[in-house]
């Protein structure tokens, strides 16, 4: 296997435009929602959108496989595959590496809250890791979390 890369994110929209080209529209860490009293927590799954890159070299003509993992705060673990032995295919430059971009729109079911793991694996192995929170909203909307804002680096 020659596997170069792998990046994975969570977002509320990714858009693929005519061009194959990515948008990656807001990037989130915290997903906050309502419970419904009438409603099985079963059927009420918080949408998230979970977008990867995976790279090979240009040469690489093995078959892969990859899977998102979400492990959750009690460290409960579900798998989501992606692919099964399938060919990376070549891209419109040959030299370049091969990509293949990963596009996951998922339904978590809130029954627990805190800090989510989303683990991509690739052929078994872990490649990349990311987290969300999830957390019930609070019943006064204009509420803060508590803490300071993220800086900006760079």
């Amino acid at each position: 296997m020659a596997f170069l890369s792998a990046t994975c994110l969570i977002c509320e929209r990714v858009l693929r435009e005519t061009d194959n080209a990515v948008s990656v529209i807001r990037l989130v860490n915290i997903f906050s929602f309502k419970s419904i009293p009438d409603l099985p927590v079963d059927k009420q799954a918080v949408p998230i959108v979970v977008f990867g890159i995976v790279q090979f070299s240009a040469n690489d003509d093995d078959k892969h496989t990859v899977v998102l993992v979400i492990v959750r705060p009690d460290g409960e673990q579900s798998e989501v595959p992606l692919t099964t032995d399938q060919q990376i295919p070549v891209g419109p430059i040959i030299e370049l590496p091969r990509a293949a971009h990963i596009i996951a729109q998922l339904g978590v079911v809130p029954r627990q809250v805190g800090i989510h793991q989303v683990v991509l694996k690739v052929d078994g192995i872990e490649r990349a890791r990311t987290q969300f929170v999830l957390r019930q909203a609070p019943d006064d909307p204009t509420l803060e979390l508590s803490g300071s804002p993220p800086q900006v680096l760079g």
